[in-house]
């Protein structure tokens, strides 16, 4: 897996927190699943702040690889 400097970014923000690896499609996300059905993270995003948290482009992808479109978000 090779790491972009915003991943290394995303990981120095993170901390010693674990992230969710996807060899398959190579990204690092900020994530954890509760359950097979529940994901918490926090909201993706754009712009800059896709430096240092999860890119709303890498959690779509990784949501459409792993569930299809049987996902709903929610902003808590």
């Amino acid at each position: 897996m090779r790491f972009s400097l915003s991943s290394k970014i995303r990981k120095l923000v993170s901390g010693n927190k674990a992230r969710f690896k996807d060899e398959e499609l190579d990204l690092e996300l900020d994530l954890v699943y509760v359950t097979d059905h529940v994901i918490i993270m926090g909201f993706p995003a754009g712009g800059l702040e896709g430096f240092y948290r999860n890119r709303r482009e890498d959690a779509k992808k990784f949501l459409d690889h792993r569930h299809g479109n049987n996902y709903w978000i929610f902003n808590l």
